[in-house]
């Protein structure tokens, strides 16, 4: 790794000075890192490469494997916002809205959760995240910093049964268990320690408003109590985690969620604050 490599080289962006603001809020949330790197960018956009390189070679060491996937995913971020800003309606607001206060702002405190992410994969959540919150408007800044919380205290497992139950909505907590975690075994007795982990997880999904047992809904938004339903339980012995009645769906919470963590949205902006939800 070259010690240029480390900073992303914004001189061939058009909208190279618009992103430095955005390099100089990542960096400067990160610990120990923050202070050189925010002082390389400015030197960078002085052309003053002597400097730089000192800097640089001051932080090539130890930490050589974090700064390189550091330097990726700020490449990776500004190489995306690149191909958003084709339209030039799309161009100007994302614009604005990277150097808002506000932006810059979630910015560093989604890079303070990426920093103590254990995991690669966490890393590139948190990546497509901060990008998405840039080009799309589904909810308001206060939900990305929802996101931002899940995407830190969530497990894998939790994020892979958040993405089945968005693309099977209505799916039982039976099917969940042999889709992800039966390997082709006969599901486990309810009492062991693999149907307490299942039990966790759905509970933790739940309580954190995730998904929800599907009901229906009235036409201005109310859900209806559920009638004359019969347990498919035996009287007297508890509900399975594996039941296979239950029906499960994501929280709209939870579905604007996938959208801007797990998926690349071709962004659809309006005029106007782009910290209000074009959802709402």
């Amino acid at each position: 790794m070259t010690t240029r490599s480390l900073v992303p080289d914004l001189g061939g962006s058009e909208n190279g000075k618009y992103y430095r603001a955005i390099l100089s809020a990542a960096l400067g949330s990160i610990p120990a890192v923050g202070g050189v790197f925010s002082a390389m960018i400015s030197l960078q956009a002085e052309k003053e490469q002597g400097q730089l390189n000192e800097l640089l070679k001051l932080w090539v060491g130890d930490q050589k494997e974090k700064l390189e996937i550091l330097s990726t995913t700020l490449h990776d971020i500004t190489t995306r916002l690149d191909e958003l800003c084709t339209n030039d309606e799309v161009k100007a607001v994302v614009l604005e809205r990277i150097q808002s206060p506000e932006y810059l702002n979630l910015v560093r405190e989604t890079f303070r959760a990426w920093d103590e992410a254990a995991t690669l994969d966490k890393k590139d959540k948190f990546k497509k995240l901060i990008t998405n919150a840039a080009a799309i408007k589904l909810c308001t800044d206060d939900m990305v910093r929802i996101f931002i919380k899940w995407i830190s205290q969530y497990h894998e497992y939790h994020i892979q049964i958040i993405g089945l139950v968005y693309d099977n909505p209505g799916i039982s907590p039976g099917a969940i268990w042999d889709t992800i975690f039966a390997n082709g075994e006969q599901r486990p007795k309810e009492n062991s320690a693999r149907a307490d982990l299942y039990r966790t997880l759905i509970r933790d999904l739940q309580t954190g408003g995730v998904i929800r047992q599907r009901r229906e809904v009235t036409p201005d938004g109310q859900f209806r109590t559920k009638k004359g339903q019969r347990s498919s339980t035996p009287k007297g012995i508890m509900k399975s985690p594996f039941d296979d009645h239950d029906e499960f769906e994501l929280s709209e919470l939870g579905q604007q969620f996938v959208q801007y963590v797990l998926q690349d949205l071709v962004p659809k902006l309006e005029s106007g604050d782009p910290n209000k939800s074009g959802g709402e």
